[in-house]
């Protein structure tokens, strides 16, 4: 193998990598919360996690792995996506710079929201988390297109069912936090997540949802580090 094809390898494993710890951080943190940590319900938000030891160390510990890790990988996607646009013969030289921005921002708010928890400061943990969602989604869907000229036939299956899912999530996660205040409820039964409503709850698994999509929509991009370009 070449030294470029080794290089690519290591940049597919390293993305499978933080695709994982990103899937496997909460889920582990849910358990340890769950089953040592006295989280009194079964479906808390991600966030919550925070709230408990020791999980409240181990989520910020992860979720910064992995932002770090998606960081590193970023310029061979970015790479692949100026690939792209030349290959179209068409304006948009910044696309990649473009989805460059979106996939530092996503990695920025992963860091913010993951360390700063919702009971701190609950605007700045929800503009992380908003940010984080929205700028991978539209990060992802633009690269996409990219890649796939706008030709439906030619893109990828489970990247395209990912963003879809994503979106879909993220609209409906956004109408529950507007149309039932979770935010302002957050504030309200802080510390005391039994008395929550169960609309909060629905938003809770939703969030769930979201995150693991986001995982798996992540993990569709190691197949660009399959070819050289």
């Amino acid at each position: 193998m070449t030294s470029n094809g080794q290089f690519r390898m290591n940049e597919k494993r390293l993305i499978t990598a933080a695709c994982l710890i990103s899937i496997a951080t909460p889920i582990a943190c849910w358990f340890i919360a769950l089953r040592w940590g006295g989280l009194p319900v079964l479906i808390p938000f991600v966030s919550d996690l925070q709230l408990f030891e020791p999980a409240a160390t181990l989520f910020p510990l992860g979720m910064t792995l992995s932002a770090l890790m998606y960081v590193m990988v970023i310029p061979g996607l970015h790479r692949n996506l100026r690939y792209y646009t030349n290959k179209m013969g068409v304006g948009g030289s910044y696309l990649p710079a473009v989805f460059s921005t979106f996939l530092f921002i996503a990695a920025f708010s992963s860091i913010i929201a993951s360390h700063i928890t919702w009971s701190e400061a609950p605007w700045i943990h929800y503009v992380a988390a908003t940010g984080l969602f929205f700028s991978m989604l539209c990060g992802v869907a633009l690269f996409e297109f990219v890649r796939s000229f706008g030709d439906f036939q030619r893109v990828n299956r489970l990247r395209f069912a990912t963003i879809t899912m994503g979106m879909i999530l993220f609209l409906i996660l956004g109408v529950l936090s507007l149309s039932f205040n979770v935010l302002p409820q957050d504030i309200r039964y802080n510390g005391d997540l039994m008395e929550r409503p169960f609309t909060m709850t629905i938003a809770a698994f939703i969030e769930w949802l979201l995150v693991a999509d986001l995982g798996l929509m992540m993990l569709s991009m190691r197949s660009e580090f399959d070819s050289i370009q």
